[in-house]
């Protein structure tokens, strides 16, 4: 019996074609060029924190940093922020000791 391998012809000596490939949905290329930008943005916001490194509070005050790069920094090292009851009832002034952030690992 007689096999075809790799990249041998077929014993009667015809190649089968490759079945017609089927044009993309509307809205593919679209999608894929949304999900590519998106990809850059998160690239680029990772980069940013990852650039600031070593005595962070110094940097922060020290105003090089901008604000793309505050958020980056925020998000990376922030899981929650716990609002704790004011009480009492009625309208308060606000308290920042009433908020705790909750730090990531």
């Amino acid at each position: 019996m007689s096999m075809t391998r790799g990249n041998n012809p077929p014993p009667n000596g015809k190649v089968k074609p490759s079945p017609p490939r089927r044009p993309a949905p509307d809205g593919l290329p679209a999608r894929v060029k949304e999900l590519r930008a998106d990809r850059t943005r998160h690239a680029l916001s990772r980069q940013r924190a990852a650039e600031v490194t070593g005595d962070v509070r110094e940097r922060w005050t020290s105003g090089r940093l901008d604000l793309a790069q505050k958020r980056a920094l925020i998000r990376e090292a922030l899981h929650a922020v716990i609002v704790l009851p004011v009480g009492g009832g009625g309208r308060r002034p606000f308290n920042p000791d009433l908020l705790v952030p909750k730090w990531r690992d």
